[in-house]
């Protein structure tokens, strides 16, 4: 997911419960995890809101007083009153270059809860811990409905990604999806260009880095045999790379 990659892409090592696997004992898995982080990230949705797991996350790091990063993911999230005193990063657009800067400089000021805002641990939480992970996908899927159909059935998909597509100066946010066949781009919602492209798998040439601005490198160009050339920008680059190279490795 976005978040995970901008954390991962800045040089951190992100831990979060979608990690989890079932049978685990997840409340003595959470707690460690937590006991040795140095930040919480919270990911703010309404179904992360409603949690019981991730009120459980945030009271724990509160209640050991490690720092708390407050992250807006929705567009209907407001900031709640718990953390009003902290300082928050603003995704509800998307990953903006003021997003990220303010998700970085709230994670080395070390903020932490105060007293007052402190929320009660709860000693038995239902429900499943990667349920509001789950949710900022889903937000995704809202924001950029797939149109993926698969050529055939050994078709599989390695990764889907956020990115902007650039045209000259401008970018087409949407989402990159990496198939064992293929290379596509869908537009989000508000893009005028409607009909996703594709590019064969082995008719990629190479895809590399590009030089772009911003806190880390972002830029990623595909190019093709045909001579096209596709540029983008993404917080998974690397990831994207990898996966192209191994998918081109199988066809």
């Amino acid at each position: 997911m976005q978040l995970v990659e901008i954390l991962t892409a800045g040089g951190h090592k992100v831990l979060f419960d979608q990690e989890l696997l079932p049978g685990q004992d997840w409340k003595a898995e959470l707690g460690g995890q937590i006991a040795g982080c140095d930040a919480f990230v919270y990911a703010l949705t309404p179904a992360s809101i409603s949690s019981e797991w991730c009120e459980w996350e945030f009271a724990t790091s509160a209640s050991l007083h490690k720092s708390v990063v407050p992250v807006l993911m929705s567009p209907d999230m407001e900031l709640p009153v718990s953390l009003r005193n902290l300082e928050y990063a603003d995704f509800r657009q998307g990953a903006s270059p003021v997003a990220v800067a303010k998700l970085m400089a709230a994670l080395i000021s070390l903020q932490k809860v105060a007293p007052a805002d402190k929320p009660p641990v709860l000693p038995n939480p239902r429900g499943v811990p990667s349920r509001a992970w789950n949710s900022v996908s889903s937000w995704s899927d809202a924001i950029v409905p797939s149109q993926f159909n698969p050529l055939s059935e050994q078709e599989q998909i390695l990764g889907r990604f956020t990115a902007s597509l650039m045209r000259g100066i401008e970018g087409v946010g949407g989402r990159i999806t990496i198939t064992t066949q293929r290379f596509l781009f869908e537009a989000n919602i508000l893009s005028f260009q409607r009909e996703p492209f594709a590019v064969a798998i082995h008719d990629i040439l190479e895809a590399s880095p590009s030089n772009s601005l911003g806190i880390v490198p972002t830029g990623l160009i595909v190019k093709c045999r045909s001579g096209e050339q596709h540029h983008f920008n993404t917080w998974s680059r690397s990831r994207i790379i990898e996966l192209i190279q191994q998918a081109q490795r199988t066809a």
